[in-house]
């Protein structure tokens, strides 16, 4: 259960990031339609760099994927307000998204072998999560305003990370526990 609610999570961070990054970019450099495109196209450049060449898995790595994709957020949020309506650091905002997008990638990755036998259920959780966290984003702006996006995504971050950990130290737990079970039914 733990694991589709992190996927869950994954999917709900991966929604709210996206969209409040469109909806930085569009409030504070151009509502033009390249805006979209640049957020789209290094969403997905990242998302297949984090396929292609981030294949390590560890607990540590994971983390410093989330805090990557965080930190990128916030960065980015920091470079666009103090230069409002400079279309001169769309290269910067374009790899900030990237290094975001590149933990979903990552994601994808490393939760490949953890529903091998079911990765259906993989997709449809990140998917449905992802929907939601879209969604949410657009109701946190419309409700809470700007400020309320930063609070959001620290948060989601911030829980992803506890369960990431939670998952990590079970997974330990099961793969000793097999290896005892080995050792023990083992006929020399």
């Amino acid at each position: 259960m733990i694991k589709k609610l992190t996927v869950l999570l994954n999917g709900i961070f991966f929604g709210f990031q996206q969209f409040s990054y469109l909806f930085v970019l569009e409030a504070n450099l151009t509502s033009a339609s390249y805006t979209y495109l640049v957020t789209t196209a290094s969403w997905i450049f990242g998302m297949i760099a984090g396929l292609t060449f981030f294949k390590k898995r560890c607990l540590w790595f994971h983390l410093g994927m989330i805090v990557c994709s965080t930190l990128s957020f916030y960065l980015l949020t920091i470079v666009v307000h103090k230069h409002l309506f400079e279309e001169s650091y769309i290269w910067f905002y374009g790899l900030a998204i990237a290094l975001s997008g590149s933990y979903a990638g990552y994601f994808f990755q490393a939760n490949r072998e953890r529903f091998a036998e079911d990765i259906q259920n993989l997709f449809l959780w990140e998917n449905n999560g992802f929907i939601f966290g879209s969604l949410l984003s657009f109701l946190t702006i419309a409700f809470f305003g700007k400020s309320a996006l930063c609070f959001f995504v620290a948060f989601l971050s911030l829980t992803l990370l506890i369960l990431q950990i939670q998952i990590w130290n079970k997974e330990r737990e099961e793969g000793s526990f097999q290896q005892i079970l080995t050792k023990f039914t083992t006929i020399k």
